[in-house]
């Protein structure tokens, strides 16, 4: 059995043919699949990739992804290249860019609890960064998953307004979500804190309720008639728990009243 040991509590072990990570001598994970590797001083330099997550989405997209990815490759290659790549994110401080966030983060998480002093002193600046420059599917993990409970209400506002010492709000990279698939995003919808909903309305990144707006004016134009999807019902609630609050803010008030008039 190969065995390689990135760091004092994570080690990679070649089981069979599986690579097992493991974190404080307890099984963590096994790694699922072996992304080509982006060497990290040349990360940024790809056309519009900033990280192995927007890696990873663009392969999701490809015609052909299968030239992107290492396939059909012997378990104990795999293995050594599972191990460069967490060597690389030790190295370099824990730098989400580097693995992917579905691994990047559990492992922060798992490092925190166990006291070790780099996640504790990167875990709120890596949060942060993905919470504002990540891609939709990461910045959405990190919501469900309970990582933006990390930030304080001070940090979230920081990225709310689209302030950062790196960050102009005029570079932020807009995501359109007027092709989204509302329905798949119901059960995320429901299970979001009022706290996290806000954040995604009014993330800068986003323009989530005018294009939810849009996409359902378009959907009862086409079926003619209004239907209360679980989604529309679930975000009017958000709003309306919003409203009482005094937390929604006026530009989102004829949406609000809109929606209040088809479903009552």
């Amino acid at each position: 059995m190969r065995e390689f040991k990135v760091s004092g509590l994570i080690t990679l072990k070649l089981e069979g043919d599986k690579t097992i990570i493991y974190v404080d001598g307890m099984e963590f994970r096994q790694c699922k699949y072996l992304l080509l590797n982006i060497p990290v001083e040349q990360i940024s330099s790809f056309d519009e990739i900033d990280s192995v997550d927007e890696a990873a989405e663009r392969l999701d997209h490809s015609e052909e992804p299968r030239k992107n990815t290492v396939k059909n490759i012997p378990p104990e290659v795999e293995f050594w290249g599972h191990c460069s790549n967490l060597q690389a994110w030790v190295e370099n401080d824990y730098d989400t860019r580097i693995i992917h966030s579905n691994l990047a983060f559990p492992l922060l998480r798992a490092l925190l609890v166990r006291g070790d002093p780099i996640a504790e002193r990167v875990v709120n600046e890596e949060v942060a960064k993905k919470l504002m420059r990540g891609t939709f599917n990461t910045i959405r993990y990190l919501l469900i998953e309970g990582y933006f409970d990390y930030l304080s209400d001070e940090e979230v506002q920081t990225i709310v307004s689209g302030e950062s010492e790196k960050t102009k709000p005029e570079k932020i990279k807009k995501v359109s979500f007027k092709h989204m698939n509302f329905d798949a995003l119901a059960e995320d919808i429901h299970g979001m804190t009022l706290k996290q909903f806000d954040f995604l309305i009014n993330h800068p990144k986003f323009d989530f309720l005018a294009d939810f707006q849009e996409h359902f004016t378009e959907r009862f134009k086409r079926e003619k008639v209004f239907e209360p999807y679980e989604y529309i019902v679930d975000i009017f609630h958000k709003l309306e728990d919003l409203y009482e609050k005094k937390m929604l803010k006026e530009k989102y008030l004829p949406l609000f009243k809109k929606l209040r008039e088809l479903l009552y």
